[in-house]
């Protein structure tokens, strides 16, 4: 509490005491004036006698003027005062108050004034209040006087013992500011605090691609028995059961005697027809020709069909959508013409509408098969030389059974006849049976099933018959059919009509046939399943070209820029892209174009969390600053942590960070700069127009470096991007690329460069068209290119091996959420998790403004390709009894 508010309260606290103080004197002093006035006022002679001591007797008459003159200019002598005792009230008359209130008096027993007329010794008051406080009660209290004026400042009395503490004032004003104090000693180490809390649960990760599915797990425990109902109320007596089910047929009983023999029974029918023959040998003369057969020069042969006997009657079987070839090999002199046709009165299907009566050729081609297409097909062999040669392929196809109803909701008056129809089309021929509350429905009084063929051999009809008669009839009837591939139930409902109810709504609330099982597949034809197209042009005189529907691009030459450079090492690691996950969001940015990137390589650990941006803006001041963020939280909030600037503004968009540098190319000196993010210290690398014999400097500052003179080298990568890209650098697992393209030749072309002293390794000269290709990347050497940018769904089907000089076999889905990417990259930054040795990364993107990333999965090639996953389950025994045998193997 501050000193000025400490004294004030004392202040108060001494005021409020010195009242109370007040208030109890003015209370005896009023007392003594009544019980003093009560008992001396017989006593009191006149008003104006000047002092009336106890025990005198007042005169009958006033004092003359004589005796008032006598006691006004005389004074009682010091002798008489003392006489007076210590117990006398004196009353004063008004006129001689002045002078006596100038009488000091006793100081050892001084007056008090009760009245303004009438005073007491102090002894009196204490020995009165002594004597009279067991008898007089204390009065009421009076009303509250008028304060009195403040009194004059008393001299400083001596201090205090300390009272008890005071309530806590309210805050007084803000002082000033005083001056700053001297720096204290250093204090003692503090002890160690308490373990935090734990921290806020970090942002979700990039979601991983889809794992290996896990073993099945345990049979739960069995749950305990529940609590046994309560008895439930006596049921309804039931009706009267139904006949029983004839039995069984008895055993045969003994043979009778012989009887006598009877009368010849009517002539039998007559079998069927034998099969042909087989054609005789035809004769050498088949024509007439003018002189003797012997003179004839050319020998006719009629046509025959090989092993067209043994194939005769032997069903051929197919399951639907398979393709079925059927071949007519023929021989004859003149060659024989082969045509085919059904011998079942219908036509050849060949595709969704085209119907042929007969067709020519050898072969008869029946793709994606049909049930429609089952039947008997007839080739037929003819050359002008009687016989004509036939040979029939009866086809089979094979296939569950497909229940068709046409009316799912039957209802019938009471005992009423009542037909429930299905159709049923089923090869091999089917079983169809009824069912109804899963019970089998045996043909009887009550029940009768009529079975029949349609048109076509695989098509076949059940009826079943019913009277209404018991409320049991109504429910849900199930029309079963069963072969060999499968079983099928299509179900109908039968219900009793009745007036006052509406009959209940159909279960699909069509108004076709409802179809159960599978359907007959989609007729397709040869032309369906492949069309005529253009064929593929001359590709090796085309130069580089992507033939359609191919997945390569042909005519790719790869070559050495300049053979002079130093050459490039072994690459660390040997992958090829397998799957490319799901893109997974970021940030926002308003902008079209930009460019943000991670550290792949950082070179301090707080680094491994930063990001980095740069803006797609045209002016010079946009291309000059990089912006640093700590990580991931600030650099969606805009909350930026160091801003650097560049004396070289970047060109493009598709910079890089790696191991602590900025790297990105510069248009003015046509060069490759590197930013030391740390010490802003600045290194360039020229683009090389030919051999770098001499040329090629590392660590060259960049106020070394001019633009070469003449017309310019490098052309405008990606134009599909809109953006300014002429370089774009690229890191992966082996270091720092740099891809862009000629102008000379719009051939490609790929730099290797050492990131640690700026040093040109080697090139490759590529007959790429950089037009065919949106964008490019490179993964473990290998050269990557996106199809589009601009399309949702595009692929990446490009993949040169920069090492090997290969093209690979790829075709990759590639997604673009918001179908306009300008910036695509690869960051070969392992998870910090990660103890294995296989490479990780992921692809990022700007899309349309939105930052994306997506998780990748590799495929390792060459010796350091692991074994592949078994595909065997886990849980199984014969997994584990080859693990263990494997492992006792080894030990043994």
């Amino acid at each position: 509490m501050p000193p000025q508010v400490e004294t004030v309260a004392r202040l108060t606290d001494y005021t409020s005491i010195n009242i109370r103080i007040l208030y109890i004197i003015s209370f005896i002093s009023l007392s003594l004036h009544v019980c003093t006035w009560s008992v001396f006022y017989p006593k009191i002679l006149a008003p104006d006698r000047t002092i009336l001591r106890e025990g005198e007797h007042p005169p009958s008459a006033p004092l003359p003027d004589s005796t008032y003159k006598y006691t006004h200019s005389g004074r009682e002598s010091e002798r008489q005062r003392r006489a007076v005792k210590s117990g006398s009230v004196e009353f004063i008359h008004p006129k001689l108050k002045e002078e006596i209130e100038n009488d000091p008096g006793d100081p050892n027993n001084p007056w008090v004034w009760l009245t303004s007329f009438s005073r007491i010794p102090v002894e009196a008051i204490q020995e009165f209040c002594a004597s009279t406080k067991e008898y007089c009660p204390p009065g009421k209290s009076g009303p509250q006087g008028t304060p009195g004026l403040p009194g004059l400042k008393g001299a400083k009395g001596e201090t205090g013992r300390g009272g008890p503490a005071g309530l806590k004032g309210s805050r007084g004003h803000t002082g000033s500011l005083g001056p700053v104090g001297p720096r204290g000693p250093k204090g003692f180490a503090g002890r160690n605090g308490k373990q935090g809390l734990d921290g806020l649960d970090g942002l979700p990760g990039e979601p991983g691609l889809d794992g290996v599915p896990g073993r099945n797990g345990m049979d739960g425990i069995p749950g305990i028995d529940g609590v046994p109902g309560t008895p439930g109320m006596a049921g309804v007596p039931g009706t009267n059961g139904k006949d029983g089910w004839k039995g069984d047929q008895g055993p045969r009983g003994p043979m009778g005697l012989v009887g006598e023999r009877g009368l010849p029974g009517p002539r039998g029918r007559a079998g069927d027809h034998g099969k042909p023959g087989r054609p005789g040998i035809p004769g050498i003369c088949a024509w007439k020709v003018a002189g003797p057969c012997d003179e004839v020069e050319h020998l006719l042969i009629p046509p025959s069909i090989s092993n067209s006997a043994e194939g005769t009657g032997r069903p051929v079987i197919v399951k639907e959508k398979e393709t079925l070839k059927l071949t007519c090999a023929v021989a004859g002199d003149p060659k024989p013409v082969v045509s085919w046709s059904r011998s079942d009165n219908l036509t050849i299907i060949d595709g969704q509408t085209l119907r042929l009566s007969n067709t020519i050729g050898g072969v008869l081609n029946i793709t994606h098969i049909n049930r429609q297409h089952m039947g008997v097909y007839t080739c037929e062999a003819n050359n002008g030389v009687p016989p004509v040669a036939r040979q029939q392929f009866i086809v089979h196809v094979y296939f569950s059974p497909t229940v068709i109803v046409q009316e799912q909701v039957v209802g019938g008056w009471a005992m009423e006849r009542v037909n429930l129809e299905c159709m049923v089309e089923a090869w091999p021929e089917s079983v169809n049976y009824w069912e109804k509350d899963g019970k089998l429905i045996q043909v009887g009084k009550k029940y009768s099933i009529t079975q029949s063929k349609g048109r076509l051999p695989y098509q076949f009809s059940s009826t079943l018959s019913l009277t209404l008669s018991e409320r049991e009839d109504e429910g849900t009837y199930y029309c079963v059919s069963k072969n060999e591939m499968g079983i099928t139930r299509g179900n109908i409902q039968l219900y009793k009509r009745d007036p006052n109810r509406p009959p209940p709504p159909k279960s699909t609330g069509k108004l076709e046939f409802e179809y159960f099982g599978d359907r007959a597949p989609e007729l397709l034809g040869f032309q369906d399943i492949c069309p005529k197209s253009e064929p593929c042009p001359d590709c090796a005189q085309m130069g580089p070209l992507r033939c359609e529907g191919s997945a390569r691009i042909f005519g790719v030459g790869i070559s050495a820029f300049d053979p002079s450079l130093p050459g490039i090492t072994n690459r660390t690691e040997d992958c090829t892209l397998e799957t490319i996950g799901k893109p997974v969001f970021k940030k926002y940015t308003p902008d079209q174009h930009g460019a943000w990137m991670m550290d792949p390589v950082p070179r301090y650990p707080e680094d491994y969390y930063k990001i980095w941006t740069v803006s797609g803006g045209e002016s010079t001041e946009e291309r000059s600053w990089v912006r640093e963020y700590l990580d991931e939280e600030r650099y969606r909030a805009e909350i930026s942590s160091r801003n650097h600037s560049l004396r070289y503004p970047f060109k493009g968009t598709s910079n890089v960070v790696y191991n602590g540098s900025f790297f990105y190319y510069n248009e003015e000196k046509e060069a490759i700069v590197k930013l030391d993010l740390a010490t802003h210290q600045e290194r360039c690398l020229p683009i090389p127009r030919g051999k770098q014999k001499g040329l090629n400097i590392p660590n060259l500052m960049c106020d070394q470096v001019r633009r070469p003179s003449g017309p310019d080298f490098l052309t405008r990568l990606y134009p599909e991007m809109g953006g300014q890209v002429y370089v774009d650098l690229a890191v992966d697992e082996n270091g720092l690329w740099a891809i862009m393209a000629m102008k000379e030749n719009n051939n490609t072309l790929v730099l290797k460069i050492s990131a640690w002293n700026m040093e040109l390794t080697w090139a490759w000269n590529i007959t790429l068209n950089h037009n065919l290709v949106a964008d490019m990347f490179i993964v473990c050497g290998v050269l990557y290119g996106l199809d589009r940018t601009d399309a949702r769904d595009t692929k990446i089907r490009l993949a040169l091996d920069l090492y090997t000089h290969q093209m690979l076999e790829i075709e990759l889905p590639f997604t673009n959420p918001f179908r306009h990417t300008t910036m695509l990259g690869y960051n070969p930054r392992k998870d910090r998790r990660d103890r294995s040795h296989r490479p990780g990364g992921f692809l990022y993107t700007w899309d349309g403004g939105n930052q994306l990333t997506y998780p990748i999965k590799y495929h390792d090639i060459g010796y350091t390709e692991p074994p592949p996953p078994t595909t065997e389950p886990s849980d199984t025994q014969a997994y584990t009894v080859k693990v263990q045998n494997e492992l006792r193997n080894r030990n043994g």
